[in-house]
């Protein structure tokens, strides 16, 4: 077996035109999501309805409404008049009323399209007076079944100060703790 050396390339003397200099990666500004003032003129003029909680949306919401900002031209004007309408609506909404509108969307996704446009229909027939009593009527929805808002950087003071843990966290390994009556399962071989 015949083992090829190669000799080593020679160094340059100067290093800033050598080849093999080293060159170190640009470094990338951290993802965040841009300000109301850093936004495009025609993305401001588009988004406008969404200024006033713009600076406190979470960088994903950032995207997908900067997402429609790039098709907004393409639609039609009746449809550009409607989505500025819901963009007004949604601005308006508290964060858990964004939420429970997000599950109630997903949860359509589920239910069967007869069914869905049976039922919308149906509610459409309705004069203002019943679908304020059906409003009145319909239970809320369990705390149990709300899905809780993580606290993150974006999240305002008073989203961080009524934030609680439900279970309190193991300090070391970030894991819930075991309620006291369940310490130790039968199966693992406690009580």
């Amino acid at each position: 077996m015949h083992c090829r050396t190669f000799p080593a390339p020679a160094q340059d003397a100067n290093p800033e035109t050598s080849p093999l200099a080293t060159t170190t990666a640009p470094t990338l500004p951290p993802i965040t999501a841009p300000k109301w003032t850093d936004l495009l003129e025609t993305e401001r003029q588009v988004l406008l309805p969404l200024a006033p909680v713009w600076d406190e949306m979470p960088t994903t919401r950032h995207r997908k409404w900067r997402s429609i900002v790039k098709n907004y031209p393409q639609l039609s004007p009746s449809d550009q008049a409607k989505i500025r309408k819901r963009m007004g609506e949604w601005s308006l909404l508290s964060p858990k009323e964004r939420q429970r509108a997000r599950l109630n969307f997903a949860h359509s996704k589920n239910v069967n399209p007869q069914e869905l446009a049976s039922n919308w229909e149906t509610y459409q027939s309705l004069s203002e007076a019943d679908r304020k009593a059906l409003s009145d009527r319909t239970p809320p929805v369990p705390k149990d079944k709300l899905a809780t808002i993580a606290v993150t950087r974006h999240s305002t003071d008073a989203q961080r100060a009524t934030a609680s843990a439900v279970q309190p966290i193991d300090r070391k390994t970030l894991l819930p703790l075991w309620p006291v009556a369940l310490a130790k399962p039968a199966a693992y071989g406690g009580a």
